[in-house]
């Protein structure tokens, strides 16, 4: 994709595996981001419309669970 709009703006391909190189950098933290954001409005929404467990979402979760 980014060789495609680097050619319909008339810039150089050469810079396509730095935008590639960069772009691993900055897609980790954007996902953790959205993730975090989706699951904070998830339990908001939730609580807002009274349908959250509130003794089961406060309840200490452990780390490891053993099998």
């Amino acid at each position: 994709m980014s060789a495609v709009l680097l050619q319909i703006m008339g810039l150089p391909l050469d810079i396509v595996p730095w935008i590639a190189g960069v772009y691993v950098l900055i897609d980790m933290p954007n996902t953790m981001l959205n993730v975090t954001g989706d699951t904070v409005g998830m339990v908001y929404t939730a609580a807002r419309l009274g349908e959250l467990d509130r003794e089961t979402f406060d309840k200490p979760k452990p780390i490891f669970e053993r099998r």
